[in-house]
């Protein structure tokens, strides 16, 4: 064989190797990574109900700092919350809605299944409740979903409100959430209660009364 095309056809072979080694080695464009927003309840570790769920003494008006709070019971369910002034009460035929302005902001209690929902906004103030289950946000109008079990029931909390209503409204709402009470039949609890209004209001009924 002729000597140039034998150095000719080493070269090409060498070169074919390397591009072909190179290729093999070329790091394939890495995919964008999409966060993936941790919403498991093990990794939430505050209630919404920071003194429990108490059963109901019979106790109709708590007194605070800045107002009475008045007990008012759903009207489908074994539960009732203290409302500040300023909250009102809707009853309804397939339940109890309460809220102000005229029906502007609303406080709901639900059976889980009762009110179909899915959230499309995670809030970053109430991610830390582990009843928080996510927020529709439509048109500018904000629904928060809580979800929680008790006495065999699951139940579901809705806070709707304008999101400019946010700031005042939003604590008020929790501090009734904090407020909840089981109704037994005989209206009375089972053991005693502590008063816890002013826990309420450190949570936000004061609000209210700020405007």
């Amino acid at each position: 064989m002729n000597t140039k095309k034998l150095v000719y056809s080493v070269v090409v072979s060498m070169t074919m190797t390397l591009v072909i080694s190179a290729c093999t080695q070329e790091k394939k464009p890495e995919k964008p990574v999409t966060p993936v927003v941790q919403n498991s309840d093990t990794t939430k570790s505050i209630t919404v109900f920071q003194q429990g769920i108490q059963t109901y003494d019979g106790t109709e008006y708590l007194k605070g700092p800045e107002g009475t709070a008045t007990f008012r019971k759903a009207l489908l369910l074994p539960y009732g919350f203290y409302m500040p002034e300023g909250i009102e009460e809707y009853k309804l035929k397939d339940g109890t809605e309460w809220g102000s302005e005229n029906q502007r902001n609303l406080f709901s209690l639900f059976e889980q299944g009762q009110v179909p929902y899915k959230p499309n906004v995670q809030k970053e103030s109430l991610a830390k409740y582990k009843e928080y289950k996510g927020t529709e946000s439509n048109n500018g109008i904000s629904y928060d979903y809580f979800e929680f079990t008790h006495e065999g029931r699951s139940l579901l909390i809705r806070l709707r409100y304008p999101e400019q209503d946010q700031e005042t409204m939003l604590p008020v709402f929790l501090g009734m959430m904090n407020s909840i009470r089981f109704v037994t039949d005989s209206g009375k609890a089972q053991t005693s209660q502590k008063p816890v209004l002013e826990a309420a209001w450190k949570l936000g009924f004061s609000r209210l009364y700020d405007q």
